[in-house]
């Protein structure tokens, strides 16, 4: 199936993403960040899990696929990812191969 607006699957982490949207982010007291919609790979191993909302990237905060896409691209091999699961925030080390 097609990805909606905003939404995506991001290639060689092995997650979909999408969006935070308002009401959500309130609910959370965040501003913005990437639900984790689908969950394998590399971001599976690395313990992410689908509910997840992805904050930043090597400490850069991410509110967009596009965004998180292109910091991902000029990260390279090995990155943290801080993330909300539920009230913790958790940073996760990716490696990939």
């Amino acid at each position: 199936p097609a990805a909606t607006a905003g939404e995506g699957a991001i290639a060689g982490l092995g997650v979909n993403v999408r969006p935070l949207q308002a009401q959500e982010a309130s609910r959370l007291g965040i501003a913005g960040g990437l639900v984790v919609e689908a969950v394998s790979g590399a971001a599976q191993n690395a313990g992410l899990q689908r509910g997840d909302v992805v904050l930043a990237l090597n400490n850069q905060a991410v509110s967009s696929v596009e965004q998180f896409r292109e910091r991902l691209s000029r990260a390279g091999k090995r990155f943290a990812l801080l993330i909300q699961r539920g009230n913790t925030r958790i940073f996760v080390p990716i490696r990939l191969d």
